[in-house]
């Protein structure tokens, strides 16, 4: 009886274990959000704001340059200097938002011929948490 206790208590275990390293590896979380620092009980506006930079930013910038044929757009994936250009669209985005934006439908080929041109596509990671 001992032996099957020992038994049932493993297999528990690794049970839970699999089900404890599934939800991370599906669901994927900021590392910064949850690390505990020394000033987690303070309730610092800066450390609010670092929390949101760390969320909700984009992972990759894609910066296409226009060459107008859609076999042979060039475009380049930015690795370095992303939070400059995030900085930068968030003030373009921020003005687009505040106003009116009218959505329009558009045709296929409109669509395709606007995806040649000159553009910058913000990435966002996926699982991005909507309450903040």
């Amino acid at each position: 009886m001992n032996r099957e206790r020992l038994k049932t208590l493993i297999l528990s275990i690794l049970v839970i274990m699999s089900v404890i390293l599934t939800q991370q590896l599906w669901f994927p979380s900021p590392v910064n959000t949850l690390k505990i620092g020394a000033g987690a009980n303070k309730d610092s506006h800066m450390t609010v704001i670092e929390e949101r930079k760390n969320v909700i930013s984009p992972k990759t910038i894609i910066v296409s340059f226009g060459v107008g044929d859609r076999k042979k757009n060039y475009y380049t994936i930015l690795s370095s200097d992303i939070d400059s250009v995030w900085d930068r669209s968030k003030v373009i985005l921020k003005g687009y938002f505040l106003g009116d934006p009218e959505i329009v439908p558009v045709e296929h080929d409109v669509y395709v011929q606007a995806g040649i041109l000159k553009s910058i596509e913000l990435e966002f990671g996926d699982n991005m948490p909507t309450a903040l």
